[in-house]
């Protein structure tokens, strides 16, 4: 006898908000927030909008679940992506 489980993988995640303290090259704080199916999205989101506020180089995104302004300020964030080298100009997630 076998146990059969059947997956919908057709169906769209729900969405849920998240957001971002993003930090710029100089240090300066950054808090977005955004509702997204993933954490991914919601990172290519923040990135996005750091951008329109001109920011040029990230240094450190630091993304948690829920809004900013229910955020418990002992919360840790769902991931991190911080800017080892300045000069290779990548994100390394942690």
């Amino acid at each position: 006898m076998s146990n059969i489980v059947h997956v919908d993988f057709s169906a769209r995640k729900s969405e849920r908000a998240f957001s971002a303290d993003v930090y710029s090259y100089c240090m300066k704080k950054y808090r977005f927030q955004v509702v997204a199916a993933s954490i991914t999205e919601a990172y290519c989101a923040f990135v996005a909008e750091a951008v329109i506020h001109g920011v040029n180089v990230i240094r450190c995104i630091a993304i948690y679940f829920g809004l900013a302004d229910q955020r418990d300020k002992r919360q840790v964030p769902a991931r991190v992506w911080q800017q080892l080298d300045p000069v290779a100009g990548r994100l390394v997630e942690y």
